[in-house]
């Protein structure tokens, strides 16, 4: 009998061995409060968990939004617009460039028509001065995509096609490297002030017009891949590998709108949640939009909606078709923010702003010809045209009329087609 015992008992210490080593080798899995608690669904959130002074793209194909600021929600219901790598917080005078990460541009909040772009702040509204909308106007920066690049942007060309940052005594490079990427190991280049440091090629491509956007990037990389950069200072040389990691947008125009509305759950009246939600103008267009200086959304147009593919990134849909249009001229021809239409007015020309070509049916060829801008009076032949027709009061641009500005000029046919005493321009490029 005794010894029965101690064979069970070593059979047992036996099998509590065997399991024992199964349980911590992993091979047995039981189930824990910790373990149960991962295989949850991703956590819902509350509207009182919303950022303060933040923007939210709000999109629910069941509920409305009233329904969702009454309590917890999926959590892509709200989408915070994230603020990205932007290069104007020292360099206040560079074009505005901002980046993502090829991680982080899936952040990006896509907009589609019956979404709301929503605002949310226990202190401020659009009305007052401490707003971060422009008391009372919300300012907008809508932005070029120019997909993946190197971390440079804002690459200027000098008179023989060449590309170059220039260093600033105050700032350096910023405003033109990204220092959260390796092109940081660029600024290792010791300069002195107003000296440039061009880069000549890009992998096996010569880094000339075509290459680079109108935001001065780099255009047709690959994402994420490495690319062997050449850099010269003067004729001192060396290379860098610098990797295409960086979604990249560009300032493409900026206005302002002001028109909001208060919205709350208004059915529970012991736990009221509300917020602001800003009104998405009908003249917008597919594009990348940065509000108030604090963060950056995707905006799908209802023409767009058959074409977008739902990723960080479409090449086929055009995100970069100007809203504002000027004519050949520089004058502003169409602005819908400001209640300028102007297409059909003489002298308008042929819009070519950002790709977008307008043509006018009234321009009139006997005042304007060549992409010189040429006028028929040689003694004013200037580039810039009809700047001295604008006066600028703060915001707001006050065109005078064509009759005053062109009542003292006559049209001379001798010289009508002329451009042989200039020089040709083709080769300068400058990247804004």
């Amino acid at each position: 009998m005794g010894k029965r015992i101690l064979w069970i008992f070593i059979a047992f210490i036996g099998l509590f061995t065997i399991i024992y080593a199964l349980i911590s080798t992993g091979v047995i899995r039981l189930d824990t409060a910790d373990s149960m608690q991962e295989e949850l669904p991703e956590a819902i959130i509350s509207v009182e968990d919303l950022e303060d002074g933040k923007f939210y793209v709000w999109h629910d194909n069941q509920y409305s939004l009233e329904h969702d600021l009454e309590g917890a929600v999926d959590p892509d219901v709200f989408k915070i617009c994230p603020e990205g790598t932007v290069n104007w917080v020292k360099n206040k005078n560079a074009n505005h460039t901002i980046w993502f990460s090829s991680d982080e541009d899936n952040d990006i909040p896509t907009l589609f028509p019956g979404d709301q772009l929503i605002y949310v702040s226990k202190t401020s509204t659009p009305g007052e001065n401490d707003s971060i909308l422009e008391d009372g106007n919300i300012k907008w920066e809508r932005y070029a995509d120019y997909g993946y690049s190197i971390g440079v942007a804002n690459l200027s060309a000098d008179k023989s096609g060449h590309y170059y940052i220039e260093y600033n005594s105050d700032h350096g490079y910023e405003g033109f490297i990204n220092k959260k990427t390796n092109a940081k190991d660029v600024s290792d280049f010791k300069n002195f002030v107003g000296s440039r440091i061009y880069i000549d090629k890009v992998g096996n491509q010569d880094v000339r017009n075509g290459l680079v956007s109108a935001g001065g990037t780099i255009t047709g990389l690959t994402k994420n891949a490495d690319y062997l950069c050449k850099w010269y200072k003067g004729t001192y040389v060396s290379d860098f590998k610098l990797s295409a990691n960086s979604h990249v947008f560009s300032i493409l125009e900026s206005f302002m709108t002001h028109n909001w509305e208060f919205v709350a759950n208004d059915t529970n009246l012991s736990d009221i949640h509300s917020c602001i939600t800003i009104t998405i103008p009908n003249h917008f267009k597919s594009g990348y939009y940065y509000i108030a200086g604090t963060g950056l959304f995707r905006y799908v147009s209802m023409e767009d909606i058959s074409i977008y593919n739902g990723s960080a990134y479409d090449p086929h849909v055009n995100w970069n078709d100007p809203i504002i249009l000027y004519d050949e001229h520089g004058l502003v021809m169409y602005d819908p923010f400001q209640n300028i239409d102007e297409r059909d007015r003489m002298g308008a020309g042929t819009s070519t702003s950002n790709g977008s070509t307008v043509v006018n049916p009234n321009y009139n060829e006997q005042i304007y010809h060549s992409d010189f801008k040429i006028i028929t009076d040689p003694n004013i032949n200037q580039p810039d045209v009809g700047a001295e027709g604008y006066e600028d009061f703060d915001d707001e641009i006050v065109r005078k009329s064509d009759e005053e500005y062109f009542e003292d000029y006559e049209y001379d046919e001798d010289l009508e087609g002329s451009t042989d005493n200039f020089d040709d321009l083709n080769g300068e490029v400058t990247a804004e």
